[in-house]
């Protein structure tokens, strides 16, 4: 199996059938990664799969870290456009970028925040049973476990000032021209920011320890399910970072009363 191949299937992805030229959005492979992150927000999710980080090579063109990634640029662009959906399913980028500040908020929380706390409780029951059943064939279910407790206990806190603090500031600014917690909604802005990077980076660490979320030969049940739902849910991490790092932020430190 060529390279392309290997890398594909560890993607875990239907890929469309639809021939290169056919497809509703054309990319082109001169494009530098910075652009095609804001125009397909999944294609940052798609690289690092791939290996290759969009905001570290962020100049890089697409043609460049294709070849760098081992794929084609035909393959890449129907898995892209696999992960992609259709015009009118759901809201993309672009409708939460005008979206009212309370619809895309209700968005964040009904959608990833809800899922991330039901997912924390879930994958940590997973791996305290995949410790204890199976960390003698796989000690690095230890070092995992660390990193996830980590993640768990930063995540949760994090939520927790979104939905009590950080929102709700971001709302009363919208409708009052004030921010009664922040001295501005910058400092909202960059402690987010820090505390995105730092699940990110905990999140890296787990992808390294689990080679990028491949199963081990003959895994058990309980670590397929494991890797799976840890993969999952940092897919769902990174959008719902994804729309408050470069859509509900960059709106908010903009609006007339952080002026």
């Amino acid at each position: 199996m060529e390279r392309t191949d290997r890398n594909l299937a560890a993607i875990h992805l239907n890929v469309s059938s639809k021939p290169f030229t056919e497809m509703p959005m054309q990319i082109n492979p001169g494009t530098r990664l910075q652009e095609l992150g804001k125009e397909f927000s999944k294609a940052r999710r798609l690289f690092r799969r791939l290996g290759v980080e969009i905001d570290l090579q962020s100049e890089r063109t697409v043609s460049e870290a294709c070849e760098l990634a081992g794929i084609s640029i035909k393959d890449f662009a129907r898995t892209l456009i696999a992960m992609t959906p259709e015009k009118g399913t759901t809201a993309t980028i672009e409708d939460w970028a005008v979206a009212p500040l309370q619809d895309l908020i209700s968005y964040i929380q009904d959608r990833h925040h809800v899922y991330t706390r039901q997912e924390l409780i879930r994958l940590g029951r997973l791996l305290e049973e995949a410790v204890n059943g199976h960390s003698e064939q796989h000690p690095e279910l230890l070092q995992i476990r660390s990193h996830f407790h980590h993640l768990r206990e930063d995540l949760l806190q994090h939520l927790d000032a979104e939905d009590r603090v950080i929102f709700p500031s971001i709302l009363n600014n919208a409708t009052t021209g004030t921010s009664p917690v922040f001295t501005t909604l910058d400092d909202l802005y960059h402690m987010a920011l820090k505390e995105h990077e730092a699940a990110e980076e905990l999140f890296q660490n787990i992808g390294i320890l689990t080679r990028n979320f491949a199963l081990p030969l003959g895994a058990a049940p309980v670590i397929r399910s494991l890797y799976l739902g840890l993969r999952d849910l940092e897919e769902d991490l990174f959008m719902h970072i994804y729309l408050e790092n470069h859509v509900l932020f960059p709106r908010t430190v903009q609006a007339p009363g952080n002026a």
